[in-house]
């Protein structure tokens, strides 16, 4: 995969839209930062950024209708779902936006994060969002209704 240190994932290949990446198509990714274009559209439901342990943060290009990026972290443009949390990212501590109502498939896998707090908004959480948090000391889920 890339050794940049930062990568741009594409919106068409060949003339061809990309509408979709499969789970684990970045597990060897070494860059630190994933961009995404505005144009993209992606399906990005079995978070294909789970395994990139790497990785620091997010971009998304100005004007995107369909992601954006809050303190490096991957949303839906309205912000209702978490989709990916960069696994090395630096934060030890992490507070889930308010408004935010379901976290994605793999979200924080291999998360380096050791105090989670979850919005009082979170309905939603998909499998394996939590999965290998191995630094993982303190989860507030007292203000969730789940």
């Amino acid at each position: 995969m890339s050794s940049e240190e930062e990568i741009t994932i594409p919106s068409e290949i060949d003339g061809n839209k990309v509408s979709a990446i499969s789970g684990g198509a970045f597990v060897q990714l070494s860059s630190k930062k994933v961009i995404i274009p505005a144009d993209a559209d992606y399906d990005l439901s079995e978070n294909p950024f789970a395994a990139a342990i790497l990785l620091k943060e997010f971009s998304v290009e100005e004007g995107s209708k369909n992601w954006t990026v809050k303190d490096g972290v991957l949303f839906t443009k309205d912000m209702k779902k978490l989709i990916s949390y960069p696994a090395a990212k630096e934060d030890k501590a992490y507070t889930i936006p308010e408004g935010t109502e379901e976290i994605g498939t793999a979200a924080f896998y291999e998360a380096d994060i050791e105090d989670l707090t979850l919005a009082s908004s979170i309905k939603t959480l998909n499998r394996h969002c939590f999965s290998y948090m191995t630094n993982l000391k303190k989860i507030d889920m007292s203000v969730a209704e789940i």
